[in-house]
């Protein structure tokens, strides 16, 4: 599974250290003189890189209980807090972490303390980290701490081959550190190098048979290339280990809105209500639902879904996105392009907005994207178009199947203008990542259909029938193959 997209799984693995290894390199001693805490510590450690959120919190209480002092644990219990939707406790425990890093008498886990507090904006250490790796890469150069910040500093930067070159490093020290195989395979993944990706995940999953995240982080880079039966195969092994893993009901529900099956998809979503009602996963399973019924088109469950979601988190710093959006789904062009105008002015009096280029940028691009589908919904397919040539240039340095959206979109308003050979090139790069998306093959047909070749148009419209086998018969996709078949000629008599 990804970490909180995009790459947002560089900010938890700056918290995470592998008990393991620590273990093995580091005796309790230099943290604690309560071996039963460290060992409390080490379980719970190991218990958070495997994604069991419950059984991580009640280990690493634990070690907190047991030894107060143990600045370690506090980090990891702030981490676990954090992903189960405790921000107040999450952040009592990373001001004790903090406070106690300077309380640690041996220099060296005082040091790995630092370090590894320094990954996180929030710390006092943060602006020190690079004096801070510095330092410690002459005293302890090999230590897991060390290595793990150098990794996602550089992956953070952008250092793609550094951040490579330093978790390969960590599997020559350990062949069995799990965890690097995994942020491997998203750095791959987030290069758009999908074979390398299997590979690290599968590795990930042989070395870590046991858990569940292995199985599901190979499923969804299966996911992102259409191999969706293989990926739910994974999404169900990852549930068998770990039947609350709520990522892997997650992303089972993106694959079933891939191929029509609405109805399915909610159940499952619905699965991830019942279960984590009141935390901010729901916040981030309901967005994504959100997402999936938009990018899809399913309209209703979007206008009814985004009510409830409004209602629900009217604090939600999405909030405005999702009514933009419930705008366009209702045809009402003119509040939303008000409401996009009104965002805009907003963003622009926020004191980050000068200042933070990057979410500035991030910004911009939502904006074009928007002003590219308000134009493509009036009809005007020239400014759509040229918007979604910008939003693709905008996001050149994302993997492709981040650029997916934009790439059939672009090609859906070139062929109203005549830009058939544009398009062409344009939804068969789309296609060439993964043939199943129905979107990316309606939208091939419609381009040959527009362009008077009417038999391709009903070859990619008999694959797109294959790709929605189970599709629901209202699926939006499924009542478009239906009319476009209407306005072309039988194949008898092209």
């Amino acid at each position: 599974m990804r970490r909180a997209i995009p790459l947002a799984m560089l900010a938890a693995a700056a918290l995470v250290v592998a008990g393991l290894v620590l273990a093995k390199r580091d005796p309790a001693g230099k943290f604690t003189e309560n071996r039963d805490a460290w060992e409390a510590y080490d379980q719970g450690e190991r218990l958070l890189q495997s994604f069991r959120f419950a059984e991580a919190t009640a280990k690493l209480e634990e070690a907190v209980a047991l030894d107060p002092g143990l600045g370690m644990a506090h980090i990891a219990l702030a981490e676990v807090y954090n992903k189960t939707g405790m921000p107040d406790d999450s952040r009592l425990h990373r001001v004790i972490a903090d406070s106690l890093a300077d309380l640690t008498d041996n220099e060296e886990s005082r040091l790995l303390l630092q370090v590894r507090l320094a990954g996180g904006t929030w710390s006092r250490f943060h602006s020190q980290r690079d004096s801070l790796v510095a330092a410690a890469r002459d005293l302890c150069p090999d230590h897991i701490v060390v290595l793990v910040s150098e990794a996602n500093h550089a992956s953070g930067a952008g250092e793609v081959e550094t951040a490579e070159r330093v978790w390969n490093h960590i599997l020559e020290i350990n062949p069995n550190y799990a965890a690097a195989y995994n942020y491997l395979g998203y750095l791959y993944l987030a290069n758009g190098e999908y074979d390398k990706a299997e590979s690290a995940m599968r590795r990930y999953a042989f070395v870590a048979p046991d858990l569940a995240n292995p199985h599901d982080s190979l499923g969804e880079v299966l996911m992102y290339v259409g191999r969706y039966e293989e990926a739910l195969q994974e999404f169900k092994w990852a549930l068998a280990k770990q039947p609350d893993f709520f990522h892997s009901y997650m992303n089972m529900g993106r694959i079933h809105f891939a191929r029509g099956e609405v109805d399915r998809a909610n159940e499952l979503f619905d699965q991830i209500r019942a279960e984590f009602e009141g935390t901010d996963m729901l916040h981030y399973a309901e967005i994504i639902r959100l997402g999936a019924l938009f990018d899809h088109r399913v309209m209703d469950d979007y206008i009814t879904y985004a009510d409830r979601f409004i209602a629900e988190f009217p604090k939600s710093s999405l909030v405005q996105n999702v009514r933009l959006r419930q705008r366009m789904a209702r045809q009402e062009l003119d509040l939303a392009l008000a409401l996009l105008d009104s965002a805009k002015m907003a963003y622009r009096s926020e004191d980050w907005y000068p200042q933070d280029s990057q979410k500035r940028g991030q910004v911009e691009i939502e904006q074009v994207r928007y002003r590219g589908l308000l134009a493509e919904m009036a009809g005007d397919y020239a400014t759509a178009s040229q918007a979604f040539r910008q939003s693709l240039e905008y996001r050149a340095s994302l993997p492709p199947h981040e650029r997916l959206f934009d790439q059939v979109h672009l090609a859906l308003n070139l062929a109203p203008i005549g830009g058939f050979d544009e398009a062409r090139r344009v939804i068969r790069q789309a296609l060439s990542l993964n043939p199943r998306l129905p979107e990316s093959l309606l939208v091939a047909a419609a381009v040959e259909a527009a362009a008077g070749e009417a038999g391709e148009a009903h070859r990619i419209l008999d694959a797109l029938d294959r790709a929605l086998e189970l599709a629901d018969e209202d699926y939006p996709a499924v009542l478009d193959v239906r009319r476009l078949r209407e306005q072309l000629p039988e194949p008898g008599q092209i």
